[in-house]
């Protein structure tokens, strides 16, 4: 009896483990972009490897902040509230384009996988 109880546990917790383990449908495109966050896409219409940001990247090709992104970014998505750009150089140089908040759509073609820095733009600056 103490054997067939405990089998029988054993066999719910198994059947609640395989449950659990189903993934849920994940977001794909812009929808990755969690709300109040600027998010940069290694591909257009917001495909490929998302960045991240809450404030500024002085230069997307040294250690700090995400990897991989300089000269690598194609489209964009501001979901913070104020503006962010995608500038042509590090540290803020160069030509750029500039998300207003809930601005999202590809990079212009003159700008496609150039950008070495994003610049959190404040509004009340």
């Amino acid at each position: 009896m103490k054997f067939a109880r405990a089998l029988a546990v054993t066999a719910a917790i198994g059947s609640v483990a395989a449950m659990s383990t189903i993934p849920a449908h994940a977001a794909t495109g812009y929808n990755r972009c969690p709300a109040g966050r600027f998010c940069a896409f290694t591909g257009p219409n917001g495909t490929g490897v998302i960045a991240i940001y809450t404030k500024s990247d002085r230069n997307l090709a040294d250690r700090v902040g995400p990897r991989g992104m300089n000269n690598n970014i194609e489209s964009a998505w501001n979901r913070y509230k104020w503006e962010f750009g995608l500038m042509n150089d590090a540290n803020f140089a160069g030509k750029g384009v500039i998300y207003k908040s809930g601005a999202k759509g590809n990079v212009p073609k003159n700008l496609v996988n150039k950008a070495s820095s994003v610049w959190f733009v404040r509004a009340d600056q």
